[in-house]
Order: structure tokens, then sequence, then C-alpha cells
């Protein structure tokens, strides 16, 4: 319970797109919520942390420090390990995806599965920032 809680708040609640020097509009192929959701915990997945972490920006579109992103960074490292205890990620399932009628925000529902068969369903937040998909944190 704990893995899905921390990877829960590190996709709903804590993040960066890349530190600083980078911008929350650069491309990152998102044609959906959905498919960021899908494509972060692939990264978590795969240790790729700094992918991970390009995915977000804060409710107003700003991208977060260098130093903000070195702490999520950890965060993601800790979020893996928790995985790991329950023998990985297996899946992702997407329950639901709601787009607002502007088109510029997004709900997404989805259930993390565990490899140890343990489940954990979270939502996550969306902003569309010059044409991509970003989870959002922040008020």
């Amino acid at each position: 319970m704990a893995a899905g809680i921390l990877f829960a708040v590190l996709l709903t609640s804590c993040g960066g797109s890349g530190g600083g020097s980078e911008s929350a509009t650069e491309s990152i192929i998102s044609k959906t919520p959905s498919d960021v959701v899908k494509a972060s915990i692939d990264d978590l997945k795969n240790q790729k942390f700094s992918d991970v972490i390009r995915y977000f920006v804060r409710k107003d579109g700003v991208t977060f420090t260098k130093q903000d992103t070195a702490k999520m960074s950890g965060l993601c490292a800790m979020a893996y390990k928790q995985a790991e205890k329950k023998k990985g990620i297996k899946e992702v399932q997407i329950i639901e995806e709601k787009i607002a009628p502007d088109g510029l925000s997004a709900t997404v529902k989805y259930k993390m599965i565990y490899n140890d068969g343990s489940e954990n369903p979270t939502d996550a937040a969306f902003r569309k920032v010059d044409g991509d998909w970003f989870m959002i944190i922040g008020n």
C-alpha cells in the first residue's frame, strides 16, 4: 500500500518537467493524458527517473527548478524501490479519461497493478501546454 501511495503522490502531487533549463512546452509526444500516465509509469519501471519528471508541470504551467527536479529524482527512486517490494509494476490500466470541454485540462483515473497481485487505484490531473499534456501539481 505504501508503494502505491508513494507513486500516486509522485504522479499527482510532486514533479517537474526536467529542471529549470527545459521548457514545459518541449514536445514529449502526449496525444492524450492517458498516454502520459502510461509513458511515465513505463519510464519509472525502466528507472528513467529524469524522463518521468519531464511529464510534470505546476498547475500554472511553470516548470520546476533544478533543485526541485533533483528532489523529484530521489522520490522517483523511492517509488521504484517501493514498487520492487511488490515485485515490480506489472501494468497500468486506464479506468477513465475525462477531458474538459475547453480541451485544456483533464483527469485520468487509473489502476497500477503489481506483480505480487496487489493494485492501487488513483487519479491524476492534467493541463495542456502548447499542445502537449502534462500532469499538474501545486495550487
